[in-house]
């Protein structure tokens, strides 16, 4: 299950019933990570009746996500393949991870990317949500219509910081 200590800096998530659980799939050589039931059921992330509390998810398994909606305040950011084999960022994450406001950030479930949660004062005006970089690495950013994985390694224990769009 989750180490509990990571509650403290994800509490506003918590807070609202917004959470589904996944399971991992293999794709070829892509895992992927669908939603789904307490069942195991496959379901649609954006339809609210299949959201519910941080407390329910985590009593099925520790394969957790939140939803992203326009209805709350929050903005995700994925680092893909950014922790190299000896533990190391890439130039261009650590760089962000600088620049960007100290936040709650923990490893993805593949264990070589980042999770970063901001919530914003305002909403972006994104043109582009993804870019790939040439080493393999991928940057994604969301903020709604979205839902992304918790895993409670923590990587910044520290708590959700809040950030105006022109900050990205």
């Amino acid at each position: 299950m989750h180490n509990l200590s990571h509650k403290e800096f994800i509490h506003e998530l918590i807070q609202r019933d917004q959470f589904v659980n996944y399971v991992l799939e293999q794709k070829g050589e892509r895992a992927t990570k669908p939603p789904v039931d307490a069942d195991g059921y496959k379901i649609n992330a954006q339809d609210s009746a299949n959201w519910r509390s941080f407390e329910e998810v985590t009593a099925v398994n520790d394969q957790i996500g939140f939803v992203l909606t326009d209805d709350d305040p929050f903005l995700f950011i994925d680092l893909d393949h950014v922790i190299n084999n000896e533990g190391e960022l890439s130039d261009w994450a650590d760089e962000l991870i600088t620049e960007l406001p100290d936040t709650y950030i923990e490893i993805s479930p593949s264990g070589d990317g980042l999770h970063m949660l901001y919530k914003l004062n305002d909403i972006p005006d994104l043109k582009t949500n993804k870019r790939k970089f040439d080493d393999g690495t991928v940057l994604e950013v969301y903020f709604n219509k979205r839902y992304f994985t918790i895993t409670g390694n923590v990587y910044t224990p520290t708590a959700i910081a809040t950030i105006n769009s022109g900050a990205l």
